[in-house]
């Protein structure tokens, strides 16, 4: 009889805790629990007050810093950027970084484009900062170069990073520091350096860490003592012995 009393008394804890939380719309789950069980923060339409985990709307967790700079619409509520107009629906293009809606007319676009697409707002190289595609270079009808790179697991093409097309130039030739992505013209000049780990180049300053008179890419750095990293250092020890004769 004990053990059953306390059994409502436990569940009873547990909804105090999410009790008058905001509820996903999707999934009626709180920012502690998503779909997958998961914490994950919750989104409000500044026009219904709805809110949602982003995953459950198709959105991705990069893009809430985004959408909590500015009065975000649910795709319910949604109105074009420019006139305010919610009609029009099948010709509305959603900016891929903040999911502000414009038509495509309001936009100077014929057509809805096919891949990525970023708003004004966001429309900007992510290493030399030009809000203009052509960047330093004047030719005519340059358009925005979106980069993808392969997960962790090396099987998914995810979105990476956005050149206007001179920095691009340098990104297709594997010109860039693995950690913050920007793209680099001299080794040299730019501070770029290897990694005793990987062994790529990254930038020196706000990208790199020595440890243990070495210096490692601050991804690899996190992983310092796993069996990768170690191994890597040893097989590095083996070679200077053997350099060195003995």
């Amino acid at each position: 009889p004990a053990s059953d009393s306390a059994t409502p008394e436990s569940t009873d804890i547990k909804d105090e805790k999410n009790e008058g939380l905001p509820r996903c719309k999707v999934c009626n789950g709180t920012k502690n629990k998503n779909k997958g069980g998961k914490p994950e923060p919750l989104i409000t339409c500044a026009s219904c007050h709805s809110a949602s985990h982003p995953t459950c709307i198709d959105l991705t967790l990069v893009m809430v810093t985004k959408i909590e700079s500015y009065n975000w619409q649910c795709m319910e509520c949604k109105t074009c950027v420019t006139c305010s107009d919610p009609d029009d629906e099948d010709k509305m293009i959603f900016c891929d970084m903040c999911d502000r809606g414009y038509h495509i007319y309001c936009v100077g676009l014929r057509r809805v484009p096919s891949g990525r697409w970023h708003c004004k707002e966001c429309a900007i190289c992510s290493s030399c900062g030009s809000k203009t595609p052509a960047g330093i270079e004047n030719c005519k009808n340059a358009e925005w170069q979106h980069e993808f790179k392969k997960d962790k697991n090396n099987k998914q093409l995810r979105y990476a990073t956005t050149l206007c097309v001179p920095c691009d130039k340098y990104w297709k030739r594997r010109q860039f520091c693995y950690v913050c992505l920007k793209v680099y013209r001299s080794i040299p000049e730019d501070g770029m350096v290897r990694c005793s780990n990987c062994p790529k180049y990254i930038h020196r300053e706000g990208c790199s860490t020595i440890y243990e008179n070495e210096r490692f890419c601050n991804n690899c750095y996190k992983i310092r003592n796993s069996t990768a990293l170690n191994h890597s250092r040893i097989l590095a020890a083996a070679k200077k012995k053997m350099a060195s004769g003995y």
